[in-house]
Formats: structure tokens, C-alpha cells, sequence
């Protein structure tokens, strides 16, 4: 019995290892679009506001601004085979669709490891420039809805002498 169990998985295994074989030979090409990630770009931008909206939930004076600003405050700059624009458009997709790698792969015809460097380029950039666009807020003055509330004001005055402690150590 065991060593029918030991031949019937070793001629499975060879069944599958030949099938692995037969897939690396007769390989298929995957990305095989007309249209280009670039083309697609142009397309976004050139044609109705509300389809670049709808793809990348963002308008084209707007996305013209963050490229800009990649620009001028980061050293992101145009790669081999992608511009700027087509790098930000992905990266932008890419998290307003929260789309996965491989519906990245689809729409722009690259692959996977490109969307990847891609996306992590662009995301180290934007992190960078956290300490000029983000403003800690001001502790010391307590807004006035909340001061003149009694429904938080009794909450927040409890905590917020734990708060400003816990933000002066980090």
C-alpha cells in the first residue's frame, strides 16, 4: 500500500515538474496591448476631465501641480522608459483604486517589478516631502467648540495633560 501511496506521488510530481517545463518552453507573451502605459497616459490626460477623475480620483490642474512639485522639491525626474507623469499617474492610481499589482500590470503593460519600483520610488518621494506640506497642530490653545462643550471639554481636559506629555518624548 505505502509503496503504491510513493508511486503514485512521484508520478505526480513528475507530471508536474513536466508541465512547468512545457509552460517555460511555449512561452506567451503577457502584455500584449495596442496601447501603451504612455499612450494610456496621454489618453487620461488629453481627453474628458472625468474620465482621468474616475481613473485616478484626481483632476488634470491638480495632478499638473504634484508633478510640478515632484519636481522642483524632490530629485524624481524622468526614468529610461517612463516620464514623470506616467510614474505619478501609476502611483496615484494605485492608491485611489487600491488597486494590487497585477490590475496595475494590466492597465499600464508593465511588469510587475517595474509597477513595484515605480510605486515604492514615488511613495519614498512624496514621504519626503511630509515636513514641508504637514503641520503639527498648535497644543497649547484648546479650540473654543471644545473648551465651551460640556459634553468633550470634561474628556479632553483629563487627557490632554497625558497627550502633550506622550508628544514632548517622542
Amino acid at each position: 500500500m505505502f509503496e503504491l501511496f510513493v508511486d503514485m506521488t512521484l508520478g505526480y510530481m513528475a507530471l508536474n515538474m513536466g508541465q512547468r517545463y512545457l509552460n517555460r518552453v511555449e512561452r506567451l507573451p503577457m502584455h500584449t496591448s495596442i496601447r501603451t502605459g504612455h499612450q494610456y497616459m496621454l489618453e487620461l490626460l488629453n481627453q474628458h476631465p472625468d474620465r482621468m477623475f474616475n481613473k485616478i480620483r484626481m483632476y488634470r490642474p491638480c495632478f499638473e501641480m504634484l508633478i510640478q512639485v515632484l519636481r522642483q522639491q524632490t530629485t524624481l525626474q524622468n526614468s529610461r522608459y517612463l516620464t514623470l507623469e506616467e510614474q505619478v499617474m501609476i502611483f496615484v492610481y494605485v492608491i485611489s483604486q487600491k488597486a494590487t499589482n497585477r490590475m496595475a500590470m494590466e492597465d499600464w503593460q508593465h511588469s510587475g517589478s517595474t509597477i513595484s519600483v515605480v510605486f515604492t520610488r514615488i511613495c519614498k518621494a512624496i514621504a519626503s516631502l511630509s515636513q514641508t506640506f504637514i503641520k503639527p497642530p498648535n497644543f497649547d490653545a484648546i479650540p473654543d467648540e471644545i473648551r465651551w462643550n460640556s459634553k468633550y471639554y470634561p474628556y479632553f481636559q483629563e487627557n490632554i495633560t497625558w497627550l502633550i506629555r506622550d508628544i514632548a518624548t517622542s
